[in-house]
């Protein structure tokens, strides 16, 4: 996991189009709905329990914010397999942000496209985000476990909204008005 390099206090950095880590698809992690919200929260704490050790003390341990959440414990199973997987098989450093970080980090947006479309029942969306994230053996048991995680979020009304995940950059070759 990549290490977040905002600042909290205001300047150039308090941008979201200024954080060189954040990319053109950022976004103020405050406009988030309280779905997505919990979700980028409860990636975030898993990964501040990785990092250092000042950073897991001072953060909420990830199985508490699923009860506080009132999920079922096997919620944790499945989110702490699924992680495991991504751990695992990662392909390069994934974008995830510190818990008091103001912007969502390209791979939170992921996690929240890959949790929404299997909400919707699209796995092959599901796939290209986890793809990009894995090697091809982690792709397949890793998406088993993020659809049960996903059936229990939208069993237990945490759905993520269509219009509250952006799509993925396109590349520039499929931009509107780029000739080669």
């Amino acid at each position: 996991m990549t290490a977040c390099h905002h600042r909290d206090e205001a300047g150039p950095q308090a941008d979201p189009q200024a954080d060189p880590q954040a990319g053109p698809q950022a976004r103020p992690a405050l406009s988030l709905d309280a779905e997505a919200l919990f979700v980028v929260g409860l990636l975030r704490a898993w990964t501040m329990a990785r990092r250092s050790r000042g950073a897991a003390e001072a953060t909420p341990d990830w199985r508490h914010i699923i009860a506080l959440a009132s999920l079922p414990t096997v919620a944790c199973q499945e989110f702490g397999g699924f992680m495991a997987i991504v751990m695992h098989a990662m392909r390069r450093p994934l974008d995830i942000r510190c818990c008091p970080c103001p912007q969502v980090g390209r791979d939170e947006e992921a996690m929240l496209r890959i949790i929404g479309a299997l909400q919707r029942g699209d796995r092959l969306g599901a796939m290209d985000d986890l793809a990009d994230w894995l090697s091809p053996d982690g792709v397949v048991p890793a998406l088993r476990l993020a659809e049960r995680l996903a059936a229990i979020l939208q069993a237990n009304e945490i759905c993520l909204a269509e219009g509250a995940v952006p799509p993925p950059p396109r590349p520039a070759a499929m931009q509107p008005g780029v000739r080669h």
